[in-house]
């Protein structure tokens, strides 16, 4: 084998170690930004979910802003947006929970604060009542 073959070989084999190098490369970016995409997801997921938890009394982000949706955008009167414990958003109007509640056949018995007392002579139902200027929220109890 003379200089310039062993030249060649020489040269061939780094530009193949080069290749690869670019293409672990690639492959490692690609790893890494996919990696960050989904901790970003996963981190803002967990973050609306404790958002809504602490603001709306529901864990799933997702039912409490399409309750917020259909009260500011779509002017609906009330939503429920959890069934267990029951919590409904509505417009922020005391008088839509107490025409709601005598439509089930309650009537307002006691309030202690924000907590309001609802009997129908059979059942009692306790409701804390919370209101501001874009929505009210009554969770039951």
């Amino acid at each position: 084998m003379d200089r310039n073959e062993a030249e060649s070989v020489i040269r061939e084999t780094i530009e193949l170690a080069n290749k690869e190098i670019k293409k672990n490369k690639k492959k490692s970016r690609s790893i890494l930004i996919t990696t960050l995409v989904v901790a970003i997801l996963i981190i803002a997921l967990l973050g609306s979910s404790l958002i809504s938890q602490v603001t709306f009394n529901v864990t799933n982000p997702f039912s409490a802003a399409n309750g917020l949706f259909q009260i500011a955008v779509l002017d609906k009167e009330y939503v429920v947006i959890s069934e267990s414990p029951r919590v409904v958003l509505a417009q922020p109007n005391a008088d839509i929970l107490t025409d709601y509640m005598e439509s089930r056949g309650f009537t307002i018995t006691d309030q202690m604060g924000a907590m309001l007392t609802y009997s129908n002579g059979e059942t009692t139902e306790m409701i804390l009542f919370n209101m501001n200027k874009y929505f009210s929220k009554w969770i039951w109890q």
